[in-house]
């Protein structure tokens, strides 16, 4: 299921990263489809973001994760 990403996810892609590439962020984040995803659509949104430590390959790292298992991004995030 694919998830919208909201203005509070936006501002903080945008304080992480480039103007350049928060658009990338926000857009691939919009794009992405999380199986089985309920209602905690912008809290692995802001795991991602967070785990990104505002690197780009590492975002996308983490966007793979979370694609395959969504769960497994919001348990990383809780350990830091």
């Amino acid at each position: 299921m694919k998830v919208a990403v909201t203005s509070s996810v936006r501002q903080r892609a945008a304080e992480l990263f480039s103007p350049a590439e928060a658009v990338i962020v926000c857009a691939e984040l919009a794009g992405a489809d999380f199986p089985h995803i309920a209602n905690n659509g912008e809290s692995v949104h802001f795991a991602i973001l967070h785990l990104s430590h505002g690197d780009l390959a590492q975002f996308r790292d983490h966007l793979r994760v979370a694609k395959t298992d969504w769960r497994d991004v919001l348990v990383a995030a809780r350990g830091y």
